[in-house]
């Protein structure tokens, strides 16, 4: 069984961050009534500042919320949603006089069009807040060289070509930490585990991020640790985690694997996005496809491969409406049977009676293109020896073409020599 939650939906502890930035600036602490929480309808996070009784300087402060940006509507009305979640939490406090959110890339409000406005409206300090689960480039080099903050060549010159503004605020910046720090990610998962757990024992969970190349090894120790907690917390003891961003090709792979990796030691795999928002490509279609891919099964147990008949094998067929797609099975071990289908396959624990259902999906075009070379019809077949023909005539006459030193009494004759002796070379050695 997999269960997936697909739709969630991120916010920050802004209070909390906020309180925490202050001295940083330089503008004291201010005595504030705890909060102990900031409650959003997916990310409930605790804050981490206790309130003192220093004065509040003379300063007007704003915090601005940055997300990366997408094309997907749907993600970005999520990610403004978040200032409204937040903004009666944030302004309460006394110490931001307003709050506004921004995107970094494809998308207005930018952060150059949000810093221009604190500065029009007399803005002395200004908290930009990431909303952005850990460290990246993004972070590291495109967020602080867009607010003038850090001055990096091929960052800045990387930024213009994609049409992204640039602009150095007359309001001191200060970059507020990632949802990484103190613990807000590892809190949210294991509530969202929690919220979907049934079965812990016979539960594992999948978590599914972005993930960052230059940064694999930050990312990597940063899902490494929520896992530990989500098990610590939840006693589901499997877990798994994977990438569906640019270093994964933005592909399923991964998640199917991963998937997999916990249904063959489980009975439910619990996949969880750890996304900031919803996405149309991310959580529908590469991490939904993968889910779609992957069904378990249960079947009365066996006692040996001896009772496996064709009518046996269609009876799970039928449960799964593959039933026209039969085409054999066999046994990969004594234990275990295989059964082929037309567009994927079925494996079955004859002790155990679990199962596990896979599709393959056909590309247009390459699939078609793969069957031909793969098992080419009678005229097709035809064609191509006709084609191989042709290219060998093309090779031989062209050795004729040139004449005098160029040709193939003189130079002609090494090159010639030198491209035949590749493949017999190979032909001899392998």
């Amino acid at each position: 069984m997999i269960i997936s939650i697909i739709h969630w939906r991120t916010a920050y502890a802004l209070t909390g961050i906020a309180l925490l930035a202050i001295p940083i600036m330089g503008c004291g602490n201010a005595s504030l009534p705890t909060v102990s929480t900031v409650a959003t309808s997916e990310l409930a996070v605790d804050t981490f500042n206790e309130p003192s009784s220093a004065p509040i300087h003379a300063n007007k402060i704003g915090a601005l919320l940055v997300s990366h940006g997408s094309h997907s509507e749907q993600w970005r009305k999520m990610l403004l949603e978040i200032e409204e979640e937040v903004r009666d939490k944030v302004l309460d406090c006394d110490l931001i006089a307003d709050i506004k959110s921004s995107f970094m890339e494809y998308t207005e409000p930018s952060i150059a069009t949000r810093l221009k406005e604190f500065d029009h409206e007399g803005y002395t300090h200004v908290i930009l807040v990431p909303i952005l689960l850990t460290v990246s480039s993004h972070s590291f080099d495109d967020i602080p060289v867009i607010a003038g903050q850090k001055e990096d060549y091929q960052t800045l010159e990387t930024l213009k070509l994609e049409g992204t503004d640039i602009y150095k605020p007359k309001a001191n910046v200060t970059l507020a930490p990632l949802l990484d720090f103190p613990d807000a990610l590892g809190k949210n998962i294991t509530r969202r585990v929690q919220d979907q757990s049934v079965d812990c024992q016979n539960e594992g969970v999948v978590m599914v991020a972005y993930g960052s190349e230059p940064y694999d090894e930050e990312w990597k120790v940063l899902l490494e640790d929520v896992g530990n907690k989500v098990r610590a917390q939840t006693g589901i003891d499997a877990s798994e985690y994977c990438w569906c961003g640019h270093i994964a090709k933005y592909q399923s792979k991964p998640t199917e694997q991963a998937i997999k990796n916990i249904l063959r030691k489980k009975h439910t795999a619990i996949v969880i996005p750890v996304l900031v928002a919803v996405d149309e490509n991310f959580q529908g279609k590469i991490i939904g496809e993968a889910i779609i891919n992957h069904h378990d099964i249960h079947v009365k147990t066996l006692a040996s491969r001896e009772l496996v008949t064709t009518k046996w094998v269609m009876s799970i067929l039928e449960t799964l409406d593959e039933q026209d797609h039969y085409r054999s099975h066999d046994f990969p071990t004594p234990s275990k049977v295989k059964i082929y289908l037309d567009n994927g396959s079925v494996f079955v624990n004859l002790a155990s009676g679990a199962g596990e259902y896979e599709t393959v999906r056909r590309r247009p075009l390459f699939y078609q293109f793969n069957s031909l070379h793969l098992a080419p019809k009678k005229y097709w077949l035809a064609f191509s020896d006709l084609f191989c023909v042709s290219l060998l005539l093309i090779c031989i006459t062209g050795l004729f073409v040139l004449r005098g030193k160029n040709g193939i009494t003189g130079r002609g004759s090494v090159l010639a020599g030198a491209g035949v002796a590749v493949p017999l070379f190979f032909l001899i050695t392998v």
